[in-house]
């Protein structure tokens, strides 16, 4: 292998997942090359399709984040509640309570400070209507699927900047 062949294998990533086949770019990845000493980011993945949240899921830890899962939205809000994660990427269309039913109810809670937690909606609802609501109860980022997960990163990276 010459050496410019060899800095290009470097430079792009294939990843599979399941029956996926996704590649990011290592140079403008948010997190590549983080410092092991770092405090790792919680991050708890609300959703429901077990592909998706695989992918998501293996990506993340890749990057060094603390990654935890929820299946549904009952569970979601349960673990939202005892791990106080860094950031939700809250699914919409869930089991049991709905995306939108969670942020509601974090909202109404008078014992609950969701004031520290940043949401990152990742849904197939992409009507005007939906992305409104979501912004107005509080998800500070909105990605509709199917999603690249290079774009998913760079706006989880300006949100956990944020």
């Amino acid at each position: 292998m010459t050496a410019p062949q060899k800095s290009v294998n470097l430079l792009l990533q294939k990843k599979h997942v399941g029956n996926y086949l996704f590649e990011e770019n290592s140079v403008t990845s948010p997190r590549s090359g983080a410092l092991p000493n770092m405090e790792k980011q919680k991050i708890l993945v609300v959703e429901d399709e077990e592909m998706t949240a695989r992918l998501i899921i293996y990506r993340l830890k890749a990057l060094g984040y603390d990654v935890s899962h929820a299946r549904d939205g009952v569970e979601g809000m349960g673990q939202i509640k005892k791990i106080r994660p860094d950031l939700v990427v809250l699914d919409i269309m869930l089991p049991g309570l709905s995306g939108f039913e969670i942020l509601e109810e974090l909202k109404a809670d008078p014992e609950f400070d969701s004031s520290g937690i940043k949401v990152l909606m990742l849904t197939n609802k992409k009507s005007s209507g939906d992305v409104s609501r979501g912004f107005n109860l509080g998800a500070m980022e909105y990605v509709s699927k199917p999603f690249k997960m290079e774009e998913f990163l760079l706006r989880m990276d300006r949100v956990l900047k944020t």
